[in-house]
């Protein structure tokens, strides 16, 4: 996997072709001269004028990879003014990366002049807006889930219940690995600050939380089963634990990425 640097991957588009070109580097050198001011023009156009774009061509028969490279930090912090928060600009930056790479795969095609028979594999890759946008999304999901969960009734709902904070441990575990793949300062402190807020919003207790404190209910289940009255009371404790753990964990790194010359 690609190892995002200070100018990180905001886009990537990636085509591997069956076609008889790498050889041939006078061909080559067209199709880049081709591709390098079309790729240009709109990556400039749609992320900022400071970005640069790469192209490389490999064999086996031809796979090429147009490639742009920027402050992604830097470009959210801009896009902020004009969507006003750090998921809407991410958001837009996420589309903006993907029509950006399906557009210059279809260039390619176009250049080639290759049939669908010898189109071996195509891909658009995400970039880090759009990796952030996939976390931001899996985390409406989990929060959504747990929102709308309902008293577990037996020891199979305590476990689905349970999934549920796992599946947030998960996410973090990804958003972790995420960060150890960001050199940028300015990506890291904006990537932080974006994320902080968005776990300050997530919800730290179940809906039903509140109903174990209701002296009639928490009878009720202590006297028909005291073992299953604990267990709810456990996993009620750990997604009120664990939100809160992952909570200071992104603040922390907010703070460090402003200690370190961030803005």
């Amino acid at each position: 996997m690609a190892r995002y640097i200070s100018r990180e991957i905001l886009c990537e588009a990636y085509t591997h072709l069956d076609i008889n070109l790498y050889s041939n580097k006078q061909a080559l050198q067209e199709l880049e001269r081709k591709l390098k001011p079309f790729f240009e023009e709109r990556a400039k156009f749609l992320l900022g004028d400071d970005v640069t774009v790469e192209i490389k061509f490999e064999p086996g028969s031809l796979k090429t990879r147009l490639t742009v490279l920027g402050s992604a930090g830097l470009i959210m912090l801009n896009t902020l003014t004009s969507y006003g928060s750090f998921r809407q600009g991410v958001e837009a930056l996420s589309r903006d990366a993907a029509s950006l790479a399906e557009s210059a795969n279809l260039e390619v095609l176009f250049r080639t002049r290759t049939p669908y028979c010898d189109r071996i594999n195509i891909e658009r890759r995400k970039g880090v807006f759009g990796r952030v946008d996939d976390h931001l999304s899996k985390l409406d999901a989990i929060g959504i889930a747990i929102s709308s969960s309902d008293l577990p009734r037996n020891d199979h709902d305590i476990q689905q219940a349970n999934a549920l904070v796992d599946r947030l441990v998960d996410w973090n575990i990804q958003v972790s690995k995420l960060f150890t793949k960001l050199e940028s300062p300015d990506t890291i402190a904006c990537v932080a600050e974006g994320l902080e807020y968005e776990l300050n919003k997530f919800t730290k207790t179940f809906p039903w939380s509140k109903r174990l404190q209701q002296s009639s209910l928490r009878g009720q289940l202590a006297r028909a089963d005291p073992g299953h009255h604990g267990k709810l009371v456990a996993l009620a404790a750990r997604l009120t634990t664990t939100v809160t753990s992952i909570q200071k964990d992104m603040t922390a790194r907010h703070q460090q990425s402003g200690a370190d010359g961030a803005p």
